[in-house]
Parts: structure tokens; sequence; C-alpha cells
């Protein structure tokens, strides 16, 4: 079921990018596992969210992918645990958005990409910090900027994140300030490929990008 979610949102990016005419060549994520598909993810604890009114969000951060073994296009679904907003206990549900991240056609390393928020129809991305008190949604925007991608000793992918222009809402006086707003969000994580077991890890094989 997920890979079937993960690939139909992936293939729409897909379609949507090459209705607007011929494409030059673009990078791609390859792995050199022997199946068709490749499951990718990545674990970080230092990546930040950090609100227009300066609150900062940290938590474990988890990004997880089914795509062709060969993509220009990858849709990471996340998972947070151990948040902090301000010192203070978090939550962050993502309510089944997804991150489509597309490299960029004839971009060099560190790859840029684009970056798309793709929430399911009347859903967003929410975070609670009850003690401040402060929520903040962000829902569905595309053309989001500053993720690269590069290759690290030819077995895994190392990506950062330098998004700005996040559209958010906030309600609450811990938020810094309430309405719609931009964030931005920063970090690094390691990507790892793996054998794809029907949306989960199977054996490792070597993830790269060119």
């Amino acid at each position: 079921m997920r890979r079937g979610i993960w690939l139909c949102a992936a293939s729409l990016v897909v379609m949507l990018a090459s209705s607007t005419g011929a494409r030059a060549a673009e990078p791609e994520l390859h792995c050199t596992g022997s199946s068709s598909y490749c499951f990718i993810t990545g674990s970080s604890t230092d990546n930040a969210l950090r609100l227009e009114g300066g609150l900062k969000l940290t938590c474990t951060t988890q990004l997880s992918a089914t795509a062709a073994s060969t993509a220009a296009t990858a849709v990471f679904a996340p998972t947070y645990s151990k948040c902090k907003a301000a010192g203070l206990a978090a939550t962050v549900k993502s309510e089944g958005c997804v991150y489509s991240v597309h490299l960029v056609e004839e971009g060099t390393t560190p790859y840029p990409t684009t970056t798309a928020v793709v929430c399911p129809e009347g859903k967003k991305l929410t975070i609670e910090a009850a003690g401040l008190p402060c929520t903040v949604t962000i829902g569905s925007q595309s053309g989001l900027s500053g993720l690269t991608l590069e290759d690290v000793e030819a077995t895994h992918v190392k990506a950062t994140f330098a998004l700005k222009g996040i559209a958010y809402t906030a309600v609450g006086s811990g938020c810094g300030g309430e309405g719609s707003r931009t964030a931005e969000y920063t970090g690094t994580m390691p990507l790892n490929g793996y054998e794809d077991l029907s949306g989960s890890e199977g054996s490792a094989v070597w993830l790269h990008v060119l």
C-alpha cells in the first residue's frame, strides 16, 4: 500500500513536469541492487525548523521512500519523535503528508532539488507545543529550493537542508507571531539504499546520485 501511494505521487510530479515540454538531461538517484525498486531511508537529530518569529523546533527525524532503482524523483514519508520547541516537549503529526524531492535538470554536485509538500485533501502537517502555547500547520506547497544531494564515497547520499519560504499558519501566543508566515528548515541527513521489500528495507545496496 505504501509503495503504491509514494509511486503514485512521484508519477504525478513527473507527469506535471513533462507536460511543460521537452526536458534536458537531469541527474538521478541510482541504487545498485537487483530489484526494480529501492527503499531509501535516513535519520537525523540535528535538523531544525525555525519559525518566522524565532521559535526553533527540533526532532529526531526519519525519512523513508520507495523509488525506482533509477529515478529523478523520490517521495519521502516523515516520522518525528523526541520533539522540542523552546526546550518544551512538542509533537509533530504528519497526517499523511509526504515530501516529493525532484533533482533539478542539468544540476551539478551538490545536486540542487525542488521540494514539494504533498498532503491528502483536507490534511496538514501539525506541530503542537501545548506548554507555550503554539500550534503550527503546514499544508501542501511546491517549488521549495535549498535541499541538495551529494555522493559520499559512492555508498550513500548526503542530504543538506537549507529550505526557506516554507508557508505555515500559526495559532497561539507562544509561536512568536500568529497567522500566515514562512519558516526555514536546516540540517543534514545521510540517505541509505536497501533492496525494497514491499515498502521496508532488505539487504543494503549502494545509493548514489549522478
